[in-house]
């Protein structure tokens, strides 16, 4: 696993180190063996990495540092499939164009010093995040949302409404950018150019099969259960998804993975294969998912449609409803009170309501009320530990500075 971030001063302005290493020490989940950083006039890039020593073969010293024709290029990579400098000659041979050649997860920051330019791209699924914000005259650019927020500082923004809509939508409808509207996201399959000229962005196109892939040996294939979960424990996976996210993010196969990586990284497997069946709802949330709490559990995961005979245990998700249930209920006036002021308060008395009935049999209804109590015990833990400005439509009506990171 590994991270990227950097800073790119649009006018030519010389970039701080402090903010760099601000951003790096923020990302530290998804790096914690080494790390480095080139920093150079207008531009600086770090690197975080904690690959796996089984794919040590494939990682190569980044930021890498290349000299041609007098002018200088930094390449900051998070894959584990791809070398710096195949990478930086597909793009001296092809421009941008090589983008279509890469093969794998990869998300990729590349100065071009002969042109002044910086060029962020991501894989054509998804795989691997990369997000960035303009700012004063500069762009930010990290893999983790606490990255960008960590180097530029202040509070952070977050839309009411769509935290709201959210919170009881089904799972992979909506994503960080939707809820935190500073923040931008270089999108699956595309290239955005920064200049001094301004901003470029398009869908690069993806060339004939035959690029690298990796091939894994005989592994048992796992479906995350549904065990019992005592409270004290109940809590600490849902941080433990929370902290992966950057945002609010739960369904509820959560917990069982959570668990699953987690003795697996205890273990010290590597890799988990596991079966998935979020992937039929939603794929770029299940690959999205597979990575953070990859990255959080330091786990290879790897997700595959789930057979159909798969089902989750009725009773096993009927007690850990009833578990989030009591732990609603436990909130204390002020925090009911910021989540009243997110979702409205007849909303919340609907739902808490609906809550206190008990949920019907069907096991559709019993996994969509996991998620939502789930999602706003999150909330309340969310707005506890950052600093929010909650906006809507550009005002802000509440600031809860409870505490900062």
């Amino acid at each position: 696993m590994s991270a990227i971030g950097g800073i790119f001063d649009i006018s030519g302005g010389e970039i701080e180190f402090s903010s760099l290493n601000r951003m790096r020490i923020a990302m530290s989940m998804r790096g914690r063996k080494r790390s480095s950083a080139y920093l150079g006039g207008n531009v600086g890039i770090i690197r975080n990495s904690s690959s796996p020593e089984a794919f040590s073969e494939n990682e190569d010293a980044q930021p890498a540092i290349f000299e041609r024709g007098g002018h200088s290029f930094s390449l900051a990579m998070d894959s584990e499939l791809l070398f710096s400098s195949a990478v930086f000659e597909g793009y001296r041979v092809s421009g941008v164009d090589f983008l279509g050649a890469l093969g794998g997860g990869f998300a990729l920051a590349l100065y071009d010093g002969e042109r002044r330019m910086l060029l962020l791209a991501r894989d054509k699924k998804g795989k691997k995040p990369l997000f960035y914000r303009i700012y004063k005259g500069q762009v930010y650019f990290a893999s983790e949302v606490k990255g960008l927020t960590a180097a530029i500082g202040g509070s952070l923004s977050v839309s009411r409404e769509m935290l709201s809509l959210h919170l009881c939508a089904p799972f992979g409808v909506y994503r960080a950018t939707n809820i935190l509207p500073d923040i931008s996201e270089v999108l699956p399959g595309e290239c955005i150019l920064f200049t001094e000229l301004g901003m470029s962005r398009f869908r690069y196109r993806e060339r004939a099969k035959g690029s690298a892939s990796r091939s894994f040996g005989k592994r048992e294939r796992v479906f995350a259960p549904h065990p019992q979960f005592n409270a004290h424990e109940l809590r600490d996976l849902l941080s433990s998804a929370l902290i992966a996210f950057d945002y609010p993010q739960f369904d509820c196969d959560m917990l069982g993975l959570c668990r699953l990586f987690y003795e697996a990284e205890q273990r010290g497997e590597q890799r988990v294969l596991f079966e998935d069946r979020a992937r039929r709802k939603s794929l770029s949330y299940a690959e999205e998912r597979e990575d953070r709490l990859g990255a959080l559990y330091q786990i290879e995961a790897i997700g595959r449609i789930a057979r159909e005979d798969n089902r989750a245990d009725p009773e096993a998700l009927f007690r850990m409803r009833e578990r989030l249930v009591s732990m609603i209920l436990a909130l204390d006036g002020r925090q009911t009170a910021f989540l009243s002021d997110i979702l409205g308060e007849r909303k919340l008395d609907f739902l808490m309501r609906r809550f206190e009935r008990g949920s019907d049999e069907k096991k559709k209804d019993t996994e969509s009320e996991i998620r939502i109590l789930g999602m706003l015990y999150q909330t309340v833990m969310w707005a506890e530990s950052r600093e929010l400005v909650i906006k809507s439509t550009g005002d802000t009506l509440l600031q809860s500075a409870l505490s900062t990171i």
